[in-house]
């Protein structure tokens, strides 16, 4: 090959090895996204609770008032697994024929913790107005029957809702006054 072809073809050699190797990317990452925490105060918090407590008393009542009929009502204010125990309780509503009469209340709510999963509260639940009554229609409310019954109440977020994930009577400290 004669040597005036072996410049042009060393240029585009060249060239084109160049090419390959142009400066370094300037990657950008991406700012890693921040999401604001659930409640911006435990004021907040606790209102929140107290709405999503309020909410599913008044459909607890209705089932109860109701013989236990239709427990899947609750599935929008409680976990999976709460629906599953809850339904259990108003079948035996259902088998027996008992019912409810009257509203149940709270009050007393103190916040026990919340983050960004949900909220535990304790809170004083009050059934001094419900009745229990048999299919016959006769009154079997125990006489001895605690009214106001102190509970620890967990609920899970469910995107901005709660729903009611767990409830048991707290026996450590009684916070329910009489």
């Amino acid at each position: 090959m004669p040597r005036h072809l072996y410049l042009p073809a060393a240029a585009v050699l060249i060239f084109a090895i160049a090419g390959c190797h142009g400066p370094a990317p300037h990657i950008t990452v991406p700012p890693t996204p921040t999401s604001a925490p659930m409640f911006a105060s435990d004021e907040e918090a606790l209102a929140a609770a107290e709405a999503a407590y309020g909410a599913y008393l008044a459909v607890s009542d209705a089932i109860s008032s109701e013989g236990g009929a239709n427990p899947e009502r609750l599935r929008d204010f409680v976990t999976d697994e709460e629906l599953v125990q809850s339904s259990a309780r108003f079948e035996e509503f259902e088998l027996t024929g008992n019912r409810t009469q009257g509203a149940s209340t709270f009050d007393t709510l103190l916040l026990q913790r919340y983050d960004d999963d949900g909220i535990t509260v304790y809170l004083c639940l009050d059934v001094t107005d419900v009745r229990v009554f048999d299919a016959g229609g006769v009154d079997i409310t125990p006489p001895d029957r605690s009214n106001r019954i102190p509970l620890e109440v967990s609920f899970g977020a469910q995107g901005n809702d709660l729903q009611l994930s767990g409830s048991q009577v707290w026996a450590e400290v009684s916070y329910c006054a009489d």
